[in-house]
């Protein structure tokens, strides 16, 4: 009777963790989408801000701090500007949920320009995001030179 008990518990458990783990892989791909690279390849500056919270930091490599989308969005307008060909490309290699709405991403990617020659840049780039209003958005980043071979 005990054993039946357990293993009805088991089964009520795992079927009421199967929406958790459908709902993390559709969190894991927007959030791979968001810190994938792609809006900085074709230089739109606004979509890159618009990836952040309106109070979102971004830490560059140098250490200076960025404080806020409109501050974001003109950094990488800038950026764009004194580097026409450059572009990225980034993928999250790993990904930790502390809750339901908030995780912690590192991803790894390089900036090339145009013909993808020379490779310029590796970096990592780590990222707590959020959810709200059922988006993921960047609300802390820090962007450092990946030094590996």
């Amino acid at each position: 009777m005990r054993f039946l008990l357990i293993l009805t518990v088991g089964v009520c458990l795992l079927i009421a963790a199967v929406p958790v783990m459908a709902q993390s892989a559709a969190d894991e791909a927007a959030i791979s989408s968001l810190l994938d690279g792609s809006k900085m390849a074709i230089h739109d500056a606004e979509s890159i801000a618009d990836n952040y919270l309106e109070d979102g930091k971004y830490i560059r490599s140098d250490s200076s701090v960025l404080v806020g989308r409109a501050a974001i969005g003109e950094y990488y307008k800038r950026l764009f500007e004194r580097n026409p060909d450059a572009k990225a490309k980034a993928s999250v290699e790993s990904l930790r949920f502390l809750k339901p709405d908030v995780a912690i991403a590192l991803a790894r990617g390089a900036v090339t320009d145009r013909t993808e020659e020379p490779l310029t840049w590796k970096y990592l780039w780590i990222a707590v995001v959020v959810k709200q209003n059922g988006e993921w958005k960047v609300a802390r980043s820090r962007i450092m030179q990946d030094t590996r071979e």
